[in-house]
């Protein structure tokens, strides 16, 4: 869906309204993951484009911790699904790999990797949970 997507319509923001709440977890519920991405240059810069305007739409880009991007809106955005609940932390690229951290709830980094490798097709994605 993202790979080709419109801006949102005023009538999927009204509508998702409960997608922007900020996920609030106790420690034992939290997991920490880097996803490691590879693919072509196009496809990483329209994954850093996206995550950047979910980001500013939703998010909190100037955070003193890092980013603050709703992982809900995030594999909504890519796959359709609202179900899993995180944050994208950082994203970091470099020597042709573009790195995020996510800070989630259990089994939400094999929801990411699904949905971005859904919207981007030949993506070669690597998990290291932390």
């Amino acid at each position: 869906r993202a790979a080709d997507a419109d801006e949102c319509s005023p009538k999927w923001k009204e509508e998702n309204d409960y997608l922007c709440r900020p996920y609030e977890h106790d420690d034992t519920d939290i997991n920490n993951s880097k996803l490691h991405i590879q693919g072509t240059k196009e496809q990483l810069t329209r994954i850093q484009e996206l995550i950047t305007a979910v980001c500013q739409e939703h998010g909190t880009p100037d955070n003193e911790l890092g980013l603050n991007v709703p992982l809900d809106v995030l594999i909504y955005k890519l796959a359709g699904c609202d179900e899993y609940r995180g944050n994208v932390q950082s994203m970091t690229l470099e020597n042709e790999v573009l790195t995020l951290d996510v800070e989630h709830e259990k089994n939400a980094d094999e929801a990411l990797k699904y949905a971005l490798a859904k919207s981007f097709g030949s993506l070669s994605i690597k998990i290291v949970k932390s």
